[in-house]
């Protein structure tokens, strides 16, 4: 039975790790092959005063008031975390050529969030079904069918955030460099 939570846990990782890269690797392609000038728009900001809402709302939410200090650091913690995450997608999106506001603000506001933490939460949820099946107690009954719902609904998110941002990036005006898609009239050096 440990051989079986063992191989979860890592069967968990590497399906994280995968999805990760499955979701953002077309961005990072394009971005590494035509390397264009970073360029913000105001829907970018928006999208990372959504992300810092998001994280904070959540961290309120769920920890405690007790210690004192906790959530405040936790706080901070996310500020950065999100910043920097939102910073090197902005860099990203603009280096590959996405210019349409919709696209950016889908991408920021949705499919990174989605991603990342989608990432860090996808083996755990895998752990917590396994543990009945490995003699550990773990969720049963109701809480069981939660989590496999979760699971299952954060794989749907994830499959789906990827299908997007393979259609984001060949809609792109540079498309053919990364997705073979239609020739563009405009190249990467105008």
């Amino acid at each position: 039975m440990q051989t079986l939570m063992l191989l979860t846990v890592l069967a968990s990782f590497v399906a994280a790790i995968y999805a990760g890269r499955w979701i953002l690797s077309p961005v990072d392609r394009a971005a590494r092959h035509l390397e264009l000038p970073m360029q913000f728009v105001i829907s970018d900001l928006l999208a990372l005063f959504f992300l810092f809402h998001l994280m904070t709302g959540l961290i309120h939410w769920i920890v405690p008031e007790e210690p004192p200090g906790l959530r405040w650091a936790l706080d901070v913690y996310a500020w950065v975390a999100c910043g920097l995450m939102w910073g090197k997608s902005v860099q990203a999106l603009s280096r590959g050529g996405i210019t349409r506001v919709a696209h950016r603000v889908i991408f920021l506001a949705f499919v990174l969030p989605v991603a990342y933490f989608g990432s860090l939460t996808l083996p755990l949820l895998l752990g917590l079904i396994v543990l009945p099946l490995c003699g550990l107690s773990g969720p049963t009954g109701e809480n069981a069918t939660v989590l496999l719902m979760t699971l299952l609904g954060l794989s749907a998110a994830m499959f789906a955030c990827g299908v997007f941002t393979r259609r984001m990036v060949a809609a792109s005006e540079f498309a053919v460099e990364t997705t073979g898609g239609p020739r563009s009239n405009v190249s990467p050096n105008d």
